[in-house]
């Protein structure tokens, strides 16, 4: 588990960002503030203690993997599927 949980908007950030997404392609697909998504990966990066955004995905990933794989239902979801 992290070491902080990620709130349910900071998963869809990150879910975003798995999928590669800049920060203005996140805000539009949120109807957020470019400056809201960069407080937002600023905070998961603090909580997964990642340096990166490549390696908050990895970090956030394979914890959640083992529960649920809850990053492929996020990005289901939020792809209408």
């Amino acid at each position: 588990m992290t070491k902080k949980q990620l709130t349910k908007r900071e998963e869809e950030v990150l879910a975003f960002l798995s999928a590669s997404y800049s920060n203005a392609e996140i805000a539009r697909s949120l109807g957020i503030a470019e400056s809201t998504v960069k407080m937002h990966v600023t905070n998961i990066l603090s909580k997964l203690g990642a340096s990166n955004r490549l390696e908050a995905v990895g970090i956030y990933d394979a914890q959640k993997d083992k529960e649920s794989g809850i990053l492929s239902r996020i990005l289901k979801r939020l792809r209408g599927g």
